[in-house]
C-alpha cells in the first residue's frame, strides 16, 4: 500500500509531508494527528485492521514538512500484532509510539450505556472568528463543545476541570478508527476550565479503541482530576451519538504555557 497521508514507502520506513491545518498553539501538529499518521503506517505491517491499543510518548513539536517513519514489527500473531513506529524531523524523533492492533468488527454492536443528553446543535462552536487565535485544526473539522463548559471563552471558566461536547470528521480526519486517535487529543484540555490557559503540552497519550466510529457526530468527555507539581492526567471517553463506547483515553500533559 502506497500514498497514506501523503506518505511513501522506501527501503527503511516511509518517507512524506506532514500537511498544513492540523496545527495547534505555535505550529506544532495535533498530538492525536501525529499518533493517526504512524499507527497507519504501523498497520501496513500486518494483517489486522484495527488499532486496539494506542501508546505515544512524545519528545518534541512536530511541525508542517518532511517526516519519516521507520517501523518495528514485535509481533504477528493470528488474533493481535504488536508493531512500534517512531517518527523522525530534521533528525531527531518526534513521536515514538507502540501499537497492538485487531479486528474490532468482532465488537458487539449492543451497548447498555443510554444516549448523551444534549445534542451537537445545542453546543458551542469552536471557530476562529469567535475566538481569535483558535488553533487551526478547528478548521478541519467541527468541535462544539457544551454551552455550561464554553465560557472559558470570554474569561468564565466553570470551576471545574471538564471539557464535553461533540465532533464530527471533515474528509480530511484520517479514516476509521484511526480518526478516534485525533479526537482523542482535539477538544481543549478541561484545565482550561479551571482558568489555567495555554499551551498544554502532551507528553504521553494512550487510546483505547473499543468500536469503529460512526460517519456522523462524535460525543467527548474529558475531565482532569490530579494536578501534580508540573504534570496533570486528563482522562478521556469517545461514544457515538447512541452512546456506545468507541474509546478511552488517558494523556499525560505538562501545565499550561501561557501563549
Amino acid at each position: 500500500m502506497s500514498d497514506i497521508f501523503g506518505f511513501e514507502p522506501v527501503n527503511d520506513g516511509w518517507e512524506g509531508e506532514l500537511p498544513e491545518g492540523w496545527g495547534v498553539v505555535g505550529g506544532a501538529i495535533n498530538g492525536g494527528y501525529l499518533l493517526a499518521v504512524v499507527t497507519a503506517l504501523a498497520q501496513t505491517s500486518v494483517r489486522q485492521p484495527d488499532p486496539v491499543t494506542v501508546t505515544g510518548h512524545f519528545t518534541g513539536p512536530g511541525r508542517a514538512g518532511p517526516a519519516r517513519v521507520v517501523t518495528t514489527v514485535h509481533k504477528s500473531g493470528g488474533g493481535h500484532s504488536t508493531v512500534g513506529a517512531t517518527l523522525v524531523q530534521e533528525g531527531r524523533t518526534v513521536v515514538a509510539a507502540l501499537a497492538t492492533f485487531g479486528d474490532l468488527s468482532v465488537v458487539p454492536a449492543d451497548d447498555p450505556t443510554p444516549a448523551p443528553s444534549g445534542s451537537p446543535h445545542d453546543a458551542v462552536a469552536v471557530t476562529k472568528a469567535r475566538a481569535p487565535g483558535t488553533p487551526d485544526i478547528v478548521e478541519r473539522l467541527q468541535l462544539r463543545i457544551d454551552a455550561d463548559l464554553a465560557e472559558f471563552f470570554t474569561g468564565a471558566p466553570a470551576g471545574r476541570a471538564e471539557m464535553a461536547g461533540w465532533i464530527h470528521p471533515s474528509p480530511e480526519t484520517p479514516p476509521g478508527v484511526f480518526g478516534l486517535l485525533v479526537m482523542a487529543d482535539v477538544f481543549p484540555p478541561p484545565i482550561f476550565n479551571l482558568g489555567h490557559l495555554g499551551w498544554t503540552p502532551t507528553v504521553e497519550l494512550t487510546v483505547h479503541c473499543r468500536r469503529r466510529p460512526p460517519r456522523g457526530w462524535v460525543r467527548g468527555e474529558f475531565r482532569t482530576r490530579f494536578m501534580t507539581g508540573p504534570y496533570l492526567e486528563e482522562d478521556g471517553e469517545l461514544r457515538d451519538a447512541d452512546g456506545r463506547l468507541l474509546a478511552v483515553s488517558r494523556q499525560l500533559a505538562l501545565m499550561p504555557r501561557r501563549s
